[in-house]
């Protein structure tokens, strides 16, 4: 049983913005004949991220090729784990893959697959993140840590005036953490974000520690049994693929969330934000990158991120195309629309944003 705190957003500022913005992008749907959900493409996409993640592992644990090849099997395979997270996992996790709930939950199976909970991400990320989004203390995602200070209600501690530098090296160890901590410690904790007195039923316990016992087995009991090499050499090829990913999920979740624009962590008052949901949403959210195919290709359309807070039932492989929706109906109701068009410029702007917040 999990209690949750309910945050109400208030219509005190209220616009008919979200209401029109939905009944044109279903509209638009719905005029091209298109589906809510994956495509041939998106389906391409799974196919080959799946592909290279088993190529991936193939190519470290049974080939003789030279050690620095095999660093860039490392690398590859972090990739793939990001990817498979990144579009995946994440539009399963979301509903938005298929109409279908039992192959959205065979396909969310792949976040626990490679290493971390696809049960608790859905309370953190579904259940919280999404509807509470850069509010302190509802929001896990911008909690971080003593040793990253990513909200400016959020403890100042002296070593955070160096998080600008220090903070890239941090993100490379963010999958490992996930894997091999976090996971724990959410099930272990009476209360996260807006949740209180949570217990988790046998099931998701027995779940937990199954999926980890199984990425154990092939991610550290396999490797060691086919490679016959010093444990010195096993921990930087696993280490180089922790850090790949861990960078990528670190990088692309912050770029869209802690960013110069999107500099508003409101403060609840009497219970309530004082503005409704999708505004809410359109001042904490940026876009980023827009115009890299290869990013948006990669990242499962999250460097469009004001599209999938306003539309996570939606697949990703849509998001560029309704993105030119969401803009011109912000546009026409005078709501923000945050965006770094070039992804440097983004990356740019994190750095000021962790200096500032370091200060």
């Amino acid at each position: 049983m999990i209690k949750k705190e309910i945050l109400k957003f208030s219509p005190e500022i209220k616009t008919s913005f979200y209401t029109e913005l939905r009944k044109k992008v279903y509209g638009y749907f719905k005029e091209n004949n298109i589906s809510l959900y994956a495509n041939w493409k998106m389906r391409s996409k799974t196919a080959l991220f799946i592909a290279l993640f088993g190529v991936s592992y193939y190519i470290i644990l049974f080939t003789n090729i030279s050690a620095y090849l095999k660093i860039i099997a490392c690398i590859l395979h972090g990739l793939a784990i990001a990817g498979i997270g990144f579009n995946i996992a994440h539009d399963a996790g979301h509903g938005a893959y298929s109409k279908s709930k039992k192959t959205n939950r065979l396909l969310f199976y792949t976040m626990d697959l490679v290493g971390s909970n696809s049960y608790m991400w859905d309370i953190k990320h579904n259940k919280a993140h999404h509807i509470y989004t850069n509010i302190d203390a509802f929001d896990e995602d911008i909690r971080g840590s003593k040793l990253l200070r990513l909200s400016p209600h959020a403890p100042l501690y002296a070593i955070n005036r160096h998080q600008h530098i220090y903070a890239w090296f941090l993100y490379c160890f963010l999958y490992f953490f996930i894997v091999w901590f976090y996971n724990f410690q959410q099930f272990k904790a009476a209360a996260f974000g807006p949740f209180r007195n949570m217990q988790h039923s046998g099931k998701e316990w027995v779940q937990l520690v199954t999926w980890k016992l199984f990425y154990l087995f092939y991610a550290i009991v396999v490797p060691f049994a086919f490679l016959k090499i010093p444990v010195s050499q096993f921990l930087i090829g696993y280490l180089i693929v922790c850090a790949t990913t861990g960078f990528l999920l670190g990088l692309i979740f912050y770029l869209a969330h802690c960013v110069e624009k999107t500099a508003s962590f409101p403060l609840p008052e009497q219970d309530a934000i004082k503005i409704d949901w999708a505004l809410h949403q359109m001042n904490t959210t940026c876009n980023f990158g827009t115009g890299n195919k290869l990013l948006t290709w990669f990242c499962g359309g999250l460097n469009f991120q004001i599209e999938h807070h306003l539309f996570p039932e939606i697949c990703s492989i849509h998001y560029k195309e309704i993105s030119k929706i969401v803009s011109e109906t912000a546009k026409e109701f005078n709501t923000p629309y945050l965006q770094y068009v070039s992804f440097s410029e983004a990356v740019t702007s994190h750095y000021k944003m962790l200096k500032q917040l370091g200060k």
